[in-house]
């Protein structure tokens, strides 16, 4: 059986990217981080340290589901 993460693998794709300097959208990360900890509860802990660490002092991030970039 063959499995697929989309959202996984862009995630992956960007990060990777913004690790060898490349300038990334870090909406499009925080979306992702997002949705993946929707659907996958069991990594929710990692895809939180992505938002919070994208979503930059003062914001905070999304909580199951709810919208995000508030100010704290």
């Amino acid at each position: 059986m063959d499995y697929s993460y989309p959202e996984i693998d862009q995630l992956a794709t960007l990060l990777e990217a913004e690790m060898k300097g490349s300038s990334v959208d870090p909406a499009e990360c925080r979306r992702l981080a997002s949705r993946l900890a929707e659907l996958y509860p069991e990594i929710a802990g990692s895809m939180r340290q992505i938002l919070v660490r994208d979503c930059g002092p003062g914001i905070s991030p999304p909580r199951n589901g709810e919208g995000g970039n508030e100010r704290a």
